[in-house]
């Protein structure tokens, strides 16, 4: 079986195929198709909540953006040629809102094909270039919010594989190239490669990845402890544990928290363009009004 599933890449993941092929060797094929089983759901709960903190708000901020462009582009200029049709005086709110329709009417479809031009420099970017990509996650890395969802999603997925790999019987220094070669993480994929490097020559696990840095130091901990006692698979099982907690409770908090940034911004949308074209209209009910009298 471990060699049908190394003939098939694209569907089984590589600790997949480890744990088949000991299976193979051992006549533990159930148990080991068992942890298979587990490590893929796992893994799959880890990507549906990190996608989960990003679906929701893109979704909503895109609809949010799309309904005050037809606004821009379509209902101002018609109330606003109506307005000077009456010969009003504008408030200033008006007048800007205006100004800006008619900016978006002029040049509407060029900001557009830059925009096409920026999405399709940034896919081909993406699929064409490494450097682009290690830039990317870099910057992700940076960035407040983003920065604590990429370190728990990258050291639960690590941990998890990482441990899955050790039970499986993989000696570390190859447990650290199949992880190397399936992170996808680029910032972290660097990482590994230089921890692989250290393990090489010698060095312990915790040693390495202290003198590469940008590992958490609970983790380093931990799995200096597990070094130490020899339990290094399960402290690493409980380090998994630990970040797909701390990853849930970061996408549960950005759940909490853009619910009433969205309703503030669609708020403040909303009222931009009601009091910027309802104020004109007062003053047309207030002059025609005062005619009749």
């Amino acid at each position: 079986m471990g060699e049908a599933f190394d003939r098939q890449p694209s569907v089984f993941p590589e600790a997949v195929r480890n744990l088949t092929r000991l299976g193979d060797e051992t006549g533990t094929m159930d148990r080991m198709l068992h942890e298979a089983a587990d490590h893929i759901e796992r893994v799959m709960t880890l990507k549906a909540d990190s996608k989960q903190a990003l679906i929701y708000p893109t979704f909503v901020f895109t609809a949010i953006f799309g309904a005050a462009a037809l606004w821009l582009y379509y209902v101002v200029p018609n109330l606003g040629s109506l307005f000077k049709q009456f010969n009003i005086k504008l408030p200033p709110l008006t007048i800007a809102v205006v100004a800006t329709s008619d900016w978006v009417r002029q040049n509407g479809f060029l900001v557009l094909a830059l925009m096409i031009g920026a999405l399709l420099s940034a896919v081909f970017g993406w699929y064409g270039s490494y450097k682009f990509r290690l830039g990317v996650y870099r910057v992700l890395h940076a960035m407040p919010v983003a920065k604590r969802l990429m370190l728990a999603s990258a050291m639960a997925f690590f941990s998890e594989y990482f441990s899955l790999l050790l039970r499986a019987g993989v000696d570390v220094v190859r447990s650290l190239t199949v992880l190397e070669g399936i992170t996808r993480d680029l910032h972290y994929k660097d990482k590994l490669a230089t921890v692989r490097m250290y393990v090489e020559r010698g060095d312990r696990i915790s040693s390495a990845m202290r003198r590469v840095g940008g590992f958490p130091p609970m983790m380093l901990r931990i799995i200096g402890v597990g070094e130490e006692s020899g339990t290094l698979s399960e402290q690493l099982i409980y380090i998994a544990g630990e970040y797909r907690k701390r990853l849930s409770r970061v996408v549960a908090t950005l759940s909490e928290i853009l619910k009433p940034l969205v309703i503030f911004v669609a708020g403040a949308l909303l009222a931009v363009f009601v009091a910027a074209l309802v104020l004109p209209v007062y003053d047309l009910i207030g002059q025609t009004m005062s005619v009749r009298r």
